[in-house]
């Protein structure tokens, strides 16, 4: 699991969620494998994660791909578009400066075509 914490005064955690919900949106439309241009879509997934994650959070990413099957920063092999309408993200205020997010992809609520 990821963990993305945002340095932020306190008027910014609006802003800050945002960001994440902006983020998390994008990418999970993006990795839903439902944009035909798989090539296309990878390389924004690219461009997404070099935007919005530290250096340290790339490489760890990294590390994770290939010690796992799935993607860390939706914590599945697969999303879907739907993913984004269960999207929740809740901001945890533990001091005056530091903000933390605690993301949530809600997929139980997704239906699956059949497998045949």
């Amino acid at each position: 699991m990821l963990a993305l914490v945002l340095g932020a005064q306190t008027p910014a955690v609006d802003k800050g969620v945002a960001m994440l919900k902006s983020f998390y949106t994008a990418y999970i439309l993006l990795s839903s494998g439902e944009i035909t241009d798989l090539e296309a879509s990878e390389a924004k997934l690219v461009a997404l994660r070099r935007k919005y994650c530290t250096p340290a959070c790339l490489k760890q990413f990294q590390k994770l791909v290939e010690d796992t099957i799935g993607d860390p920063i939706i914590q599945a092999q697969d999303s879907y578009k739907a993913h984004t309408k269960t999207l929740v993200i809740k901001k945890i205020q533990r001091s005056p400066t530091v903000m933390q997010c605690l993301i949530l992809i809600l997929k139980a609520h997704i239906k699956r075509p059949p497998f045949t």
